[in-house]
């Protein structure tokens, strides 16, 4: 059973995908997120890390229209993504594993110089072009960077996104990735 918490970020996930704000997603949304992500750090369009990050979008919509898009019709509905989504609800592994590709094709373009960690203002940025305001990024860092280094690692990016997406406490660290939801 999805709880109402859980609901308030799928709606948040869909909204900060549908790009364009036209109430459906389709690639082109994927496509505009990805570039807007390429912008947040230090990837070039056509560099091997952007066609990664395209490879990896292009590879997970499909993965979300074979499950979401009930009728076909190349567009999921908000009806659709919380159907989909909630069918994954409780699997963990599923999650993780579905995600892991555009995770790391996200990550390897901000982590610049691909040692696996990414200071804080380059991750700050990175949020910022997910959609949020400057103040909810940097509480989202502050509260993501478990070790307080400055830096989050691929591990705490994987396993903020995890929480995100699984956890019903809005108050855990995960849950702010794309913004607070109280």
């Amino acid at each position: 059973m999805t709880t109402e918490s859980v609901l308030r970020k799928y709606d948040l996930i869909f909204d900060r995908l549908d790009t364009d704000g036209n109430g459906v997603l389709e690639f082109a949304d994927c496509e505009h997120m990805g570039r807007k992500i390429i912008d947040s750090g230090y990837a070039q369009e056509g560099s091997a890390k952007a066609d990664a990050l395209f490879t990896a979008y292009r590879q997970a919509w499909d993965r979300l229209a074979a499950a979401a898009d009930e009728n076909g019709d190349g567009i999921i509905t908000r009806e659709e993504f919380h159907s989909a989504m909630a069918d994954t609800l409780g699997r963990r592994e599923q999650v993780v594993t579905g995600c892991r590709a555009v995770l790391d094709a996200e990550f390897a373009v901000i982590d610049e110089n691909d040692d696996g960690l990414v200071p804080v203002a380059d991750f700050q940025r990175y949020l910022e072009a997910l959609g949020s305001s400057s103040a909810q990024a940097a509480e989202t860092c502050a509260r993501l960077d478990v070790n307080k280094d400055g830096q989050l690692s691929r591990e705490e990016f994987h396993e903020g996104w995890a929480k995100y997406l699984l956890s019903d406490d809005l108050d855990d660290a995960g849950s702010r990735f794309l913004g607070g939801l109280t």
